[in-house]
């Protein structure tokens, strides 16, 4: 039983160590940003032209663009639906610095995923509501 328990403890102590290693090693490799670089970005580019400019971002995620009916604002009111899939997918690569937030966002209408080039990019305040 106390063999069992010691494990477990260990298991919580390496995935613990593991997320703040995780984080860390995250937040250094966004030592390269810049608004600079940022503006560089530009349509067509691929993610390792951006990447390689911009180092990792804070947060990546796939999504379908829906559009609702009537007024609306947002930073997603930038993409273009004509540069997405069938499907309306896009990826968005967000960065942070200092008191902003900035969004590039990748996404093709005829090649596969993996192959996406940028498609758009903005940025916001942090703490903004949409």
């Amino acid at each position: 039983m106390k063999l069992a328990i010691v494990v477990t403890l260990i298991i919580i102590l390496i995935g613990c160590t593991n997320t703040v290693l995780s984080q860390n090693s995250t937040s250094e490799s966004n030592t390269n940003f810049s608004v600079d670089a940022y503006e560089q970005i530009s349509s067509g580019m691929t993610r390792t032209e951006t990447r390689n400019r911009l180092g990792d971002p804070a947060a990546i995620r796939t999504d379908s663009y829906s559009l609702p009916k009537g007024p609306f604002w947002g930073p997603q009111e930038g993409i273009d639906i004509n540069a997405l899939d069938g499907l309306r997918r896009y990826e968005e690569w967000q960065y942070e610095h200092k008191n902003t937030v900035y969004l590039i966002w990748f996404g093709d209408p005829v090649i596969e995923k993996n192959a996406w080039r940028v498609i758009g990019k903005t940025s916001y305040p942090k703490g903004a509501k949409f």
